[in-house]
């Protein structure tokens, strides 16, 4: 079966390092591959998910990262970022209203990775569709509001 996808681009964003103000690292302000490697890791996917956007690009240069944690919700990760050593990557607005929650520190990836594209999908039989795009203008206006969310 073939679905038929429009989307549009809602904002894109960096990928980042987080964590806890007491790390070694939290003075640098971009962390060096070796830092990075070196460092044990958060990582929060369901079980089964793909390989994150950094474990790919990493693996193309034949390096690995230890996941020293895995959980399931991002919701958990302050908790245990506050009293670990462990670094989290994450998108950098998620990053960003965390780290301004929780006092913790963010420092840019030893790499530079493809920026994330947040994008609302429907399917085409919605397009040109009146109820269907009210409900996109007003996810639109929602997502402008939160000022910080759309670059």
């Amino acid at each position: 079966v073939v679905y038929k996808v429009t989307s549009s681009t809602l904002g894109e964003q960096e990928d980042k390092n987080m964590m806890n103000k007491k790390h070694n690292l939290a003075s640098e302000k971009k962390l060096s591959i070796e830092q990075y490697l070196s460092s044990k890791h958060l990582r929060v996917a369901p079980t089964g998910a793909p390989l994150a956007p950094i474990d790919r690009s990493l693996s193309v240069l034949n390096l690995e990262r230890e996941i020293f944690v895995r959980i399931d919700l991002i919701t958990m990760s302050p908790l245990i970022l506050k009293n670990t050593d462990l670094l989290l990557t994450l998108p950098s607005k998620t990053a960003e209203r965390i780290a301004n929650n929780y006092d913790f520190v963010i420092a840019e990836l030893p790499i530079e990775l493809e920026k994330r594209k947040t994008k609302l999908l429907w399917h085409n039989e919605l397009s040109n569709h009146p109820s269907f795009d009210w409900i996109k203008k007003q996810i639109k206006i929602d997502l402008l509001k939160l000022t910080d969310f759309i670059d």
